[in-house]
């Protein structure tokens, strides 16, 4: 089928730009290919109507269909109208050619031409079989008789804890914000460990380092602090797991530095022999005759071909001696624990019994970064948001409390001692007390006793 007139996602398509019936490979569903920019237009669910503007035949002669004289005009009205009566009449005879409008989902319309009769079924069969469309009005609501909760009354709604990817600076934080660590008794104890004097003391430099990140990494993404001592425990155990890989990394780094040093000094001498050669070679080359220039010549260039690969033995010893003394000065503290593996393990199992102990031999590498925070936090993020929610609730149970209690506690009669006197007096007069009785009352309400 070729364009007439149409746009696509609102964008005018080019007059007889070309689109022919297929099916995807994956599920056979129909599909419109083609274009200016090769699109796949879905026909399932996505067409709103499809009208036969015109039929011509071959046979016969003549226009058929909707389109015929006037009608043309009343269906599409203005320019659409205008270019589809233009392209009716205009065919070449001798062959069938069918025009219709398609209305899509979207709003889209586009006049066609020249459409085959395996296409127009599969359009029909997409419009039978499309989905009715929703209404654009609102339903009304209808009452609701779910009862309000506590959940409902209080003001502070759980959010939706961040993948790590996703997280933005919290917006009364800025990216350089630090903060002080909160007054948890678990951190300042795990800072006082009893053990190996240097395991223990690359421990506590670490989990120093570390707690301190994560607070700050808080901080500033979530404008909070450390709650729980569940998050000090984690970033305390993934310390201790991270040192016993370094003291197994460590344990097969080789202190090759003598070797290195005495291959520097032997390029070193290589590389002033064949100076020396050189100079020789090059003295000879000026007293030489024309016939022995040429052997002289290439014999300079292997010296300087030797001499080349000497100095790029030399840069890559000396690279490697600055490498690996970097190396050894890091490692040398966890290098001088005896079994360092054994001793970290040992620090976990006294630090936390009811865990489960990693291994002596653990290899994968860990860090500190923004994905294992984020894990860290998320292990009590619903703990601490849910103990919020239960506190928030929990205040406003015992004001509803206290509101009952006012309502229910009974009122107090103020009465003024003048009447309180008169009801005295009327309790006289009637004998119901005696004389006695009066005076003490009266003293009472007066306040004279």
């Amino acid at each position: 089928m070729f364009i007439v007139e149409g746009t696509y996602n609102k964008k005018k398509l080019p007059s007889r730009a070309c689109f022919i019936l297929s099916k995807r490979f994956n599920n056979n569903e129909p599909v419109l290919f083609g274009g200016p920019d090769d699109v796949t237009i879905n026909l399932n669910n996505n067409i709103a109507s499809v009208d036969i503007l015109t039929d011509e035949k071959a046979t016969g002669g003549g226009v058929q269909g909707a389109a015929g004289g006037a009608v043309l005009g009343f269906l599409i009205a203005g320019p659409l109208g205008t270019a589809v009566g233009a392209g009716i009449g205009s065919k070449k005879s001798g062959r069938d050619n069918t025009t219709l409008m398609i209305t899509w989902a979207n709003g889209d319309v586009w006049v066609v031409d020249s459409v085959n009769t395996e296409e127009l079924a599969a359009l029909k069969v997409a419009v039978a079989t499309s989905k009715p469309k929703r209404s654009l009005s609102k339903p009304k609501k209808k009452a609701s008789n779910k009862k309000t909760t506590y959940k409902d009354k209080i003001s502070i709604k759980k959010p939706k804890f961040p993948h790590y990817w996703d997280l933005k600076v919290h917006k009364e934080r800025s990216a350089k914000d630090t903060t002080t660590l909160p007054n948890i008794s678990a951190i300042s104890e795990l800072q006082n460990l009893d053990g190996h004097n240097v395991a223990i003391k690359l421990f506590t430099k670490l989990f120093k380092e570390e707690i301190e990140n994560y607070n700050n990494w808080k901080w500033k993404y979530f404008n909070l602090k450390i709650e729980t001592e569940k998050e000090i425990n984690t970033i305390a155990q993934h310390a201790i797991k991270k040192l016993i890989v370094t003291s197994n990394e460590a344990s097969k780094i080789k202190d090759n530095s003598k070797d290195l040093e005495v291959e520097i000094e032997e390029c070193k001498k290589s590389i002033e022999d064949y100076k020396s050669r050189l100079k020789t070679k090059e003295d000879e080359l000026n007293e030489a005759g024309f016939f022995k220039k040429g052997g002289i010549k290439k014999e300079i260039t292997n010296i300087e071909y030797w001499m080349k690969d000497s100095k790029a033995d030399l840069s890559k010893a000396q690279r490697s001696l600055k490498s690996i003394i970097k190396k050894i000065k890091s490692i040398k503290e966890i290098k001088s624990i005896e079994k360092g593996g054994e001793e970290f393990v040992s620090i976990f199992s006294k630090t936390f019994p009811d865990e489960k102990k990693p291994s002596k031999t653990l290899k994968t590498k860990l860090f500190f970064n923004d994905e294992f925070f984020c894990g860290t936090y998320k292990k009590v993020f619903d703990e601490i948001w849910d103990k919020k929610i239960e506190d928030e609730i929990n205040k406003i149970k015992e004001q509803e409390k206290k509101k009952k209690k006012t309502k229910a506690a009974p009122k107090e009669l103020k009465t003024s001692k003048k009447e309180q006197l008169l009801e005295l007096q009327e309790l006289l007069d009637e004998g119901l007390i005696s004389d006695e009785e009066f005076k003490d009352s009266r003293k009472t309400i007066l306040g004279l006793n």
